[in-house]
């Protein structure tokens, strides 16, 4: 691992002071000397030795380091990232090798915390359900995380017989505790807990006590699969938070931090929006320093009200940091010295107050992980298509990857359908040119959404689509296939869809149409409670990404869909 000397200011010990005064005042008597008379030499020796000893006081300030993942998502392997011009990055070689570096250059002061969605998203994790990226931040030595939407996924457990029994399987696996203050159960509105998951922990480093409170999204219960948080409701945060302020300072701590898997985004002009920000401006700075989110998936820094915001990105490629001081006799916080950092990408080098630091990767944790990697080592190599260029997610103001998982949909066997709908928020990966994998699908479709049926009319196909614009943002749109829709977003919400076309013809808003969606969807999974109102529902068991994977396979190579289901009016 390699290592250099840190700045004094930070790591010097207390004796050091005395020989900083003592080599101080001898260069001020050489300075001064030859060119003073006597009452000049004190008066300037004082007033040096008062700037001296301020200076002091702030160099021997104890130094925190907090260092925050967010959404994870079960990013074992490294990837490509766009964000450092297709560099590697992330994977648990590269990860661990920061981890272990940031722990040398900061002994016995850094911290490491989780905004949570940690272990739903990749096919190592998911078919571990989870365990082996909770073995990955075991080895890393978290000391605390939070609950993300996207931890009740895996919902049922056959072992205990518990909607939420995974999850709670997972909370036990942890050497960290998980912080969530905000959920609770609606029966008896007692808190959800269990051992290992409380409201807050403390965590002390060189005698500073610092609090942590754990907060979660309350869109979770449209953010995840309903069934799998049956019985449970999400309290408001700041209520949460108020609350526990004095039973944490109670605690005798120099700061209360916030680890919440909540989110927001800044614009070009520094308008800074989301539920994140909701929270910091219910908040007081002299309470709370700094508040980690994540959740929306960008890496960012604000200032709200005097509280710090740090976002670290997702997927494992970057990580936000927080600079904490605090006086050394009294262990208050400093806050005018308190620094949040974000995006910090996870490369094979690290930048160091001004220094580019070359890492050498950890293969240890390599052959700790080895049985999960090996286990699915067969399944990512699969080659199933070829794709003739990149298909994304999102391209201008079309949804081509939706659209093509839409037409795999409408190829199941058991239904002649009209429509298919696909939330894109259910898409989690675009396609490169080149070899599609079976692991590539799963990195697409990580979900284990299931095919639904149910007849539609025209009137609910167009309320589902308008309530898909509210947001005007392209990638809050649904898959489709089997229509084609004109949207003019100049209009008010409610009355942006102008056109509905299907076989180049308006449909009749009367009409009763076969539809295919999600099971997700269907329970009114991202709010679409439309889909509730459908005729002769049924749930199959079939899930839509082997659908899609036999889809690639007969169709041995493909590209964006040409012609586009969305026309959007300019």
């Amino acid at each position: 691992m390699p290592h250099r000397s840190t700045n004094l200011a930070h790591n010097s010990p207390p004796d050091k002071k005395a020989e900083y005064l003592k080599n101080f005042l001898l260069f001020n008597l050489f300075i001064w000397y030859p060119s003073c008379s006597v009452k000049v030499l004190l008066r300037n020796t004082f007033y040096t030795l008062c700037l001296l000893i301020a200076s002091i006081s702030l160099s021997f300030a104890q130094h925190i380091v907090i260092i925050q993942t967010s959404d994870f998502h079960g990013s074992l392997e490294p990837r490509q990232a766009k964000e450092v011009n297709n560099q590697i990055a992330g994977g648990v070689q590269i990860i661990s090798a920061h981890i272990k570096y940031l722990r040398e250059e900061y002994p016995d002061s850094l911290i490491l915390l989780d905004g949570g969605d940690i272990m739903q998203g990749s096919i190592i994790s998911n078919l571990s359900k989870g365990k082996a990226t909770i073995e990955f931040y075991n080895y890393l030595n978290y000391d605390a995380a939070t609950i993300g939407n996207h931890e009740w996924d895996f919902g049922y457990d056959e072992i205990t017989k518990d909607t939420q029994g995974t999850l709670k399987r997972r909370i036990l696996n942890a050497n960290f505790p998980f912080v969530v203050a905000n959920v609770y159960y609606s029966e008896n509105g007692k808190p959800f807990s269990l051992t290992n998951l409380k409201p807050y922990t403390i965590i002390e480093r060189k005698g500073v006590k610092i609090g942590v409170i754990g907060v979660t999204t309350t869109s979770t219960p449209i953010t995840t699969h309903p069934n799998n948080i049956k019985g449970l409701y999400f309290s408001d945060p700041v209520n949460e938070i108020k609350a526990l302020i004095p039973e944490v300072k109670a605690m005798g701590v120099s700061t209360i931090v916030v680890l919440s898997h909540t989110g927001g985004k800044c614009n070009k002009q520094g308008e800074c929006s989301g539920e994140i920000f909701d929270i910091a401006r219910n908040l007081s700075s002299d309470s709370i320093s700094v508040i980690f989110g994540g959740h929306t998936h960008n890496a960012l820094t604000a200032t709200i009200e005097g509280i710090r915001i740090v976002q670290p990105g997702a997927y494992g490629i970057s990580y936000g940091r927080a600079d904490l001081f605090f006086d050394e006799n009294t262990k208050k916080l400093i806050h005018d010295r308190t620094k949040v950092t974000s995006p910090v990408y996870f490369t094979e080098t690290i930048s160091e107050n001004g220094e580019l630091i070359n890492l050498k990767q950890d293969n240890e944790v390599s052959k700790s992980l080895a049985p999960y990697f090996l286990s699915v080592e067969r399944l990512k190599k699969d080659i199933i298509c070829e794709a003739t260029e990149d298909i994304d997610i999102v391209s201008k103001d079309t949804l081509p990857l939706g659209q093509l998982i839409t037409e795999a949909m409408l190829t199941y066997p058991d239904v002649k359908a009209d429509i298919a709908i696909y939330n894109t928020g259910g898409i989690r990966a675009g396609i490169k040119k080149g070899a599609i994998t079976y692991g590539k699908v799963y990195e697409i479709i990580p979900f284990d959404n299931t095919i639904v049926s149910l007849k539609l009319t025209g009137y609910q196909i167009k309320d589902i689509i308008e309530m898909s614009t509210s947001t005007k943002e392209i990638d809050d749109l649904l898959g489709l296939s089997g229509l084609v829709v004109h949207i003019d977003y100049s209009k008010e919400s409610g009355n942006r869809v102008i056109k509905i076309l299907k076989n180049n013809k308006p449909i009749r808003m009367e009409d009763k149409f076969t539809v295919l969606t999600n099971d997700f969807l269907y329970a009114g999974g991202d709010g679409f409670d439309t889909f509730k109102k459908g005729e002769s529902p049924v749930v199959t068991q079939t899930l839509i990404r082997d659908l899609f994977e036999n889809y690639l396979r007969k169709k041995k190579v493909i590209s964006s869909p040409k012609k586009p289901n969305y026309i959007i009016v300019k």
